[in-house]
């Protein structure tokens, strides 16, 4: 996994020869506004900065090579040189523990009795991240008669592609009472099965470290007898069920505060099922979650009132087992304080529950 540590890198200064550069404190605002930022990836364990365990500072032409050393108290490696006047070549090398993990380059003019400050990034050498091992895709798989003879030998062809370029193998299978693959290893192969039978055949496509798998039913005749298949599939549909409802707390200069509601089918039992009173002028924006089950018809949701509101669908979030309606519902115009219940509805396949929700709506 690629880790990141970001460390500060003071901005190294230099003086003329004979006349040491010295560092300020720590929090001087001259320095923090120079103050240079390294930022190095490895690809190791989980990295923190004492992982980064040394930077060492090159000087070309003189040759000299200064390991600057880390100050915990301002999260930063420093050091100081003394250098004779002229143009200089830095390089500096970043390590982890012995392992080089960036360099970055600067140049800098070092004059005579002045303090010359320079900003070095180092960059990371340790390389991208690897390319991710993506699974074979099985696109398609073909079936010259899927509803053969005794006897009858049918062609078998698998089309899969691997995105990183992988070879592929495959595998052929089935749970046939009697049945011969010709060649089950290649992605096309013959098979023929010696009795009557309704079975399931499967491919597999193989990469270096991920698979993907394929299967169908066949039905196998007697020639002769004069029969037919059926197919039969179904699913059970479950009547939804609404177990949550939420209106979200508002407080808005002109129209107010209203603290909330959140009902649970479960524990709201015990509260009644009431939301606070709001005031008429207060639209409330919420949602309701219904449970629908693994059954795959069209979900219809809604919020329905019985004193004259209105109610925008700002957006709904499907999900396998449930939807999260939202909702945003507008009291109606009235004279006096009025009684509501909201219901939140949710069905298909004629299947429909309800969620009631009583609200005094204040005047």
């Amino acid at each position: 996994m690629s880790k990141k540590v970001l460390f500060g890198l003071l901005p190294l200064l230099f003086a003329a020869c004979g006349v040491e550069a010295t560092l300020p404190a720590v929090g001087d605002d001259a320095v923090d506004a120079r103050r240079g930022t390294v930022r190095v990836t490895l690809e190791s364990a989980p990295t923190t900065q004492s992982d980064i365990t040394l930077v060492r500072l090159h000087v070309a032409p003189d040759d000299i090579t200064e390991t600057l050393t880390y100050d915990a108290v301002s999260g930063a490696f420093s050091g100081s040189l003394l250098l004779a006047p002229g143009e200089k070549e830095l390089t500096a090398t970043a390590f982890a523990d012995t392992e080089p993990v960036g360099e970055g380059q600067a140049a800098v003019t070092v004059v005579t009795n002045q303090t010359a400050s320079v900003f070095i990034r180092i960059l990371d050498t340790t390389g991208a991240q690897p390319e991710n091992d993506i699974a074979p895709i099985i696109r398609s798989v073909s079936v010259s008669n899927a509803n053969p003879a005794v006897g009858e030998t049918v062609t078998l062809s698998v089309d899969a592609v691997d995105l990183n370029g992988d070879a592929l193998t495959y595998a052929w299978a089935d749970d046939c009472q009697v049945s011969t693959f010709g060649t089950p290893a290649e992605a096309t192969t013959t098979w023929v099965s010696d009795a009557v039978d309704s079975c399931m055949i499967m491919v597999t496509a193989y990469s270096t470290a991920y698979s993907a798998a394929k299967a169908f039913n066949m039905v196998i005749f007697d020639a002769g007898a004069g029969e037919g298949s059926l197919s039969v599939s179904g699913e059970f549909a479950s009547t939804p069920y609404i177990d949550s409802f939420h209106i979200d707390y508002v407080n808005d200069v002109t129209a107010g505060t209203y603290p909330g509601c959140e009902l649970d089918l479960y524990a709201a039992a015990g509260e009644g099922f009431v939301c606070p009173t709001l005031t008429h002028d207060m639209p409330l924006s919420g949602y309701f979650y219904s449970y629908f089950g693994t059954s795959t018809g069209a979900r219809e949701l809604a919020l329905s009132d019985d004193c004259g509101g209105r109610t925008e669908y700002p957006g709904a979030i499907h999900q396998p087992l449930g939807t999260t309606q939202g909702f945003v519902w507008y009291p109606p115009e009235i004279t006096a304080p009025t009684i509501c219940r909201l219901t939140a509805i949710a069905g298909y396949y004629g299947l429909t529950t309800y969620f009631d929700v009583g609200i005094l709506v204040d005047y």
